[in-house]
């Protein structure tokens, strides 16, 4: 069906193709400070393009390339652009179209889609320069748009019009020498009014271009760690831990001109003092490879903030105007990394929240194929453990989503934006007129310059000082693509819909400039190519719009920066600031155009103009286009603005003043960074799919000292020390050593679990003995303290498994805590199951229990474990997260576990499951269960759950070492892939690689023609889904499971713990974000979007993601383990988060309502805490609140405080106890008693 759809609207494009559109006129009606007129619409289309005949437009320029200027100079391959604006003032934007060798172009629109070349009589040859970048634009102020022209070497150049269309070259422009010219933007940066102008530089020529392969090795270049002459004026050296010196190739750098006001410009000499780091200290514009900057308030303060995309090694630079012309560095933190080779960018507010987002395109190819054979990028800089303030770059394309705090999540995997191609110009458009901007993105290069086979072709003839012609660029294949288009799906996803809306020809795609060509409200497209006539593509949406044009007062005439918000579309508000430049190599028409919806004769028009002032229009009806005139249209105060006239700085002030943040960072009464020793996972088994030495660390709140202050456990990598923090007064945090728990560790500290019995505290830590590489190495330690200091120590026997979570609970029933201890996974093995076991605690010393071990032997990589009463019946059930299996739930009886994943409905859900918190979430009384993953915005995709991702492993080379085949389901290839490289299966070389020839050749093969095994022979573990998902208890008939919001969806998860954080009596949860120890992280995706996430629950099951700045909690490393707990006993839930690596991070609650603090110190003898009971608040009309659960061991290698902190929706009459051994009691409360104390002796 959808087959024939495409057909459909493929007949209809080709039909379009080939008819002389309609001119249409338009009939304005004047207003008070507007005109208006009715458009003309065609509801039988289908939304898309239909690519108009040259025959029809007359547009016949077409670059191209010789073989030897190409082999001379390679940055001709980056193309020439097209700029569109109305030059002569007649309604009908014309066209500007650049060209490398030859003359530029400039058409004349005669309407419905004819053009005429007027180049000749308009004086705009611009013959013998190499012309890139162009974009109309009046420069002072007078009403007509001139024309500026970039080149890669001799003059940039701007043309003067005299209205009609004739222009003369300003010979004083104040212009500099071309330097590689490529793209420009402008904007009004110092408030002048008038268009300053920022010129993006590249090169003239490459160095490769200059001096031969040879003369480029890094010997003849570098001398004592330092370049030579002249290699020095091309190249800066990159030192990285234990690597050679890096020769990095230079560019040049970029201009920065102010607009003098008379038709010329001054350029800016000392950019230290326009442009500055962070901090405010001068640094000023770097020789880095230019293509694409763009002009845009970034921050809603109304300032034009700049977004400057760099190719190659270059980072992208993204400037925050101050307000005095000045431009301070956007934090690093405010972005986490970036597109490696950045083309350009593009912004939006992709899910109309009211937040400008961005685009950043760059060459990732969406086929499996074309993606094997690309070369990998390398980020040049070094990326140290615990090292999160650095923005590594990757070669895929970037979707930064604003959080609405001036920060932003990278999150291209999550919307399907990921790759494009070799992309070049990028649009927001919304061609469905749905409300919700899609993306468009041109295509295509001259030679595939990353082939890799061609590549090696490339290199080794250059080795062989072979002839140049022998060498040549041209062994790169050619890279014609057809350009790409996506659908906004409205949730923050993109569909890819090309072909259905008309983009089909494989051509190569430079420039983009945006216009309505034939004056009927939509935005039609004019592309630049490379061996092809410049094309238009007419817009064919069928939808209803309102178009709007601005006319501002001079010398801001097109009202360049002015931001225009709708209301009454489709959607609730559609905004959009005004543009003319900053595309690549092009410019557009400003015109914006919205959704409209056809039914309602009362569409809200808000505009806020360049200089602030603000303007309201009403009554706006569909099918119109308004124009709207700044010197005539009343302004209207701030104090008369409606509560709906809204922008992105009143947004966030708004929220910040409504709820202030609830959690204090008080980190640095802390200060405490997680030791961790560098460790290379990859020499036993080379195909890791992730590190596996940096899981850690876990957290703890326990009282130690049994002075009813929980002292703070932190555990260490291998070679540190683990961590115990106390304070006396709630405040200060002082690190105290106990004999034995604090002493050095020979490997990684793993899960902890902390009780109170028998007089004694008791607290376990799992021992890793993955970096020792012994199985005699114990897998947990068994502490035992009275009045904080230690009495007894146990070693529980180590195994092959390295240690992961452990949870402790009186599972048999004898009146004493009983012990879990999860087996992570077999080291040199992985991804074998490895085996987990339970111990119970008999007269001083631990002993396996057989009965029940049996079963767990080879249970899976458990990454966490908690024991909890899932159908309330008294007895200590056992649910078990697992990487690359299902989350496994164990039923008690009697003490003997029986597996019923399956009957728990939940055995079909493989994920790379993490953490694990059991918490009463819609106050049914009956435990729900959250479950961390990888989340969805990975390169681990999974598009269909029938076709899960898959880890293939054996010993595919047969010396006695696990190898690893990490696989998903190819479409084209019609079989499971490897998702690493050619290379990357050099050990494998002997039987795998035994007859793959090429990259090309090895990118085509199947899992099982590389292997020459059929896949059901040979082991395997999937993965069908990677979301966070919250399972609702079915009052012990089952589970059903909810994905968890969105923006937990953004990054990997690893702790999750259930409190009430701000004590309004519905169960909240926190879960830590990320992780950074991918393999090959240079170029690999680290997962980094997170900050540690709050998710506020409602009390029926749903829940609401608070952003970190409302919350007060924005962790940016690599988070692991978490623990919750009150410790300055003031009611009120506190938190602590630990990073791998790095620093970790306190956090105090200040949220207004003070919560019941209940504590369980009474026990019996064996179990005084109280582990595995329930509590629950009791209302006066007999109502209960949710109920918490008393765990010890949960959330991720964790614990948190065993004293609860109980939020009441009113004042709370009792407490529910449920003792572990089913037992129930009721507690009374006194008014205004904000502690209780339960002892089991009252019941």
């Amino acid at each position: 069906m959808k087959f024939r759809a495409i057909l459909l609207i493929t007949f209809i494009h080709l039909a379009l193709l080939n008819c002389t559109p309609e001119k249409i006129e338009l009939n304005w009606v004047d207003e008070d400070g507007y005109s208006w007129a009715e458009l003309k619409t065609d509801k039988n289309t289908s939304p898309g393009f239909a690519q108009v005949s040259s025959s029809i437009t007359g547009i016949n320029i077409n670059n191209t390339l010789t073989d030897s200027q190409i082999d001379e100079n390679r940055v001709l391959l980056n193309g020439s652009g097209v700029a569109a604006g109305d030059i002569n003032g007649n309604g009908l934007p014309d066209l500007y179209f650049a060209n490398l060798y030859g003359e530029n172009r400039l058409y004349k629109n005669l309407g419905g889609f004819q053009f005429e070349d007027i180049t000749d009589q308009s004086g705009v040859a611009h013959e013998g320069h190499l012309s890139t970048g162009t974009l109309f634009v009046d420069v002072n102020g007078n009403g007509h748009l001139d024309l500026l022209v970039t080149s890669i070497d001799k003059n940039n150049s701007l043309y003067i019009n005299d209205g009609n269309g004739n222009f003369t070259l300003q010979p004083n422009s104040g212009l500099g020498p071309a330097n590689g010219s490529m793209s420009m933007a402008v904007s009004d940066i110092n408030g002048s009014g008038y268009p300053d102008l920022y010129v993006v530089n590249y090169k003239k020529k490459s160095a490769r271009d200059i001096y031969s392969f040879r003369d480029l090795a890094r010997e003849n270049m570098i001398f004592l760690d330092s370049l030579i002459t002249p290699y020095n004026e091309h190249f800066t050296v990159i030192n990285r831990d234990g690597m050679p010196p890096d020769p990095r190739e230079l560019a040049e750098k970029d201009e920065l001109y102010i607009n003098n006001g008379d038709g010329t410009f001054s350029r800016v000499d000392d950019t230290a003092e326009y442009f500055k780091k962070s901090d405010g200290s001068p640094y000023g514009l770097k020789r880095d490879w230019g293509l694409t900057a763009r002009f845009q308030d970034l921050n809603g303060n109304g300032l034009p903030d700049l977004y400057v995309a760099n190719d190659f090694w270059t980072p992208d630079r993204i400037w925050i105007n101050q307000g005095d012309g000045t431009f301070n560095a956007l934090d690093t933190l405010a972005i986490r990394n970036s597109s490696f080779s950045s083309m350009a960018v593009d912004f939006s507010d992709i899910n109309r929240n009211g937040y400008t987002d961005m685009f950043v395109v760059e060459m990732l190819s969406t086929q499996h194929q074309k993606r094997q054979v690309q070369m990998d990028t390398e980020y040049p800089y070094p990326l140290r453990m615990g090292d999160y303030r650095n923005r590594p770059q990757y070669n895929r394309n970037s979707l930064f989503l604003n959080r609405g705090d001036q920060t932003f999540a990278e999150i291209s995997y999550f919307s399907g934006l990921q790759a494009s191609e070799w992309s070049w110009a990028t649009r927001f458009m919304d061609v469905t007129l749905n409300g919700y901007e899609d993306v468009l993105v041109n295509t295509g290069f001259k030679l595939d310059l990353q082939d890799l086979d061609a590549q090696l072709n490339y290199v080794s003839r250059a080795i062989s000082n072979r002839s140049s012609e022998e060498a040549s660029l041209l062994l790169y294949p050619g890279l014609r693509q057809a350009n790409i288009a996506f659908r906004n799906n409205g949730d923050l996803s993109f569909s890819e819909t090309s072909s259905e809306w008309g983009f089909t020809e494989e051509d190569i795609s430079f420039g983009m400039a945006v216009a309505d060509f034939n004056n009927n409200g939509l935005l039609d497209l004019a592309v630049s190519r490379m061996d092809n006539k410049g094309v238009i593509y007419q817009n064919t949406s069928p939808g209803s719009r309102i178009a709007v044009r601005l006319q501002g007062s001079a010398p801001n005439t097109q009202a360049v920066g002015a931001k225009i918000e709708l209301l009454g579309g489709p959607v609730e508000s559609q905004s959009k600031q005004v543009f003319t430049s900053g595309e690549y190599l092009s410019g557009s028409d400003p015109l914006v155009v919205f959704a409209a919806d056809p039914e309602n004769r009362d569409h809200q028009l808000f505009v806020t103009w360049p200089d602030g002032s603000k303007s309201i229009l009403t009554g706006l009806h569909a099918d119109r286009i308004y124009k709207l005139r700044e010197s005539e249209l009343e302004k209207i105060p701030d104090e008369r603005l409606p509560a709906n006239f809204a922008t992105e700085d009143s947004i966030s002030s708004n929220e910040t003043d409504q709820q202030q943040p609830i959690f204090r960072d008080i980190s640095d009464q802390l200060d405490h960074i997680h030791h961790e020793d560098s460790y290379d996972d990859y020499t036993i088994q080379p195909l890791l799919p992730q590190k596996l030495s940096q899981l850690g660390p876990g957290a703890a709140w326990f009282d130690l000292s049994s002075d009813g202050r929980d002292e703070l456990i932190i555990g260490s990598g291998r070679g540190g020390n683990a961590s115990v923090f106390q304070s006396s007064d709630g405040e200060i945090f002082t690190p105290k050593d106990i004999v034995e728990l604090t002493n050095r560790v020979s490997g990684d500290q793993a899960g902890v679990a902390a009780w109170s019995a028998n007089g004694r505290q008791h607290i376990v830590v799992g021992m890793a003995n993955y970096e020792q590489g012994s199985a005699r190495v114990p897998s947990a330690i068994h502490y035992q303290l009275e009045n904080g200091n230690m009495v007894a120590v146990n070693y529980l026997p180590g195994t092959l498994s390295t240690t992961g979570p452990v949870a402790a609970a009186d599972y048999s029933g004898n009146g004493e805590v009983d012990l879990f201890i999860g087996g992570r996974f077999l080291p040199g093995q992985y991804p074998e199951n490895a085996s987990s076991r339970f111990f119970q605690f008999r007269n001083g010393e631990w002993t396996p229990d057989h009965q029940n071990n049996d079963l767990f032997d080879s249970v899976g990589l458990v990454t966490d474990a908690m024991f909890i009463d899932i159908n309330n019946n008294g007895s200590q059930d056992l649910v078990l997260s697992t990487e690359w299996g299902p989350i496994r739930i164990f039923e008690n009886d009697s003490g003997i576990f029986t597996e019923r994943t399956d009957q728990w409905d939940v055995g079909e859900l493989h994920g790379l499951w993490q953490g694990v918190a059991a918490g009463d979430f819609t106050g049914n009384g009956y435990p729900d269960i959250v479950v961390s993953n990888r989340g969805e915005n990975s390169p681990y995709q999974v598009d269909d759950p029938n076709k899960p991702l898959k880890l293939f492993y054996s010993d595919f080379n047969q010396n006695r070492q696990l190898d690893i085949i990490d696989a998903y389901y190819d479409d084209d290839t019609e079989g499971y892939v490897p998702r690493r490289k050619y290379l990357d299966f050099a050990p494998l070389h002997d039987n795998v690689l035994l007859n793959i020839g090429s990259h090309n050749e090895f990118a085509s093969s199947t899992v099982e023609e590389l292997t020459h095994m059929e896949l059901e022979n040979i082991p395997h573990k999937s993965v069908n889904t990677l979301q966070h998902i919250l399972l609702i208890n079915n009052e012990g008939r089952g589970f059903t499971p909810v994905p968890l919001p969105v923006e937990a969806q953004l990054s990997a998860g690893f702790y999750v713990g259930v409190a009430d954080m701000d004590n309004d009596g519905n169960e909240d949860i926190f879960m830590t974000q990320n992780f950074y120890p991918v393999y090959n992280p240079h170029s690999n995706p680290r997962s980094d979007s997170g900050r540690g996430l709050w998710l506020k629950g409602d009390g029926t099951g749903n829940f609401e993601a608070v952003p970190g700045h409302i919350s007060g909690i924005m962790v940016y490393g690599d988070q692991r383990g978490a623990a919750l707990g009150d410790f300055n006993r003031d009611g009120r839930v506190d938190l602590v988060v630990s990073q791998n690596a790095s620093e970790t991070r306190l956090f105090r609650n200040e949220t207004e309502k003070q919560g019941l603090r209940v504590t369980f110190t009474d026990g019996p003898p064996g179990n005084v805490s109280g582990i595995g009971s329930s509590i629950r608040l009791v209302y006066e009309d007999d109502s209960k609140g949710a109920a918490r659960y008393i765990q010890s061991g949960s959330g991720y290698w964790s614990q948190n405080s065993l004293t609860q902190v109980m939020g009441f929706r009113e004042t709370p009459a009792a407490v529910e106890v449920k003792w572990f051994d089913g037992i129930i009691q009721t507690v009374p409360i006194e008014q205004d008693q904000l502690e209780i104390i339960i002892s089991y002796y009252d019941r």
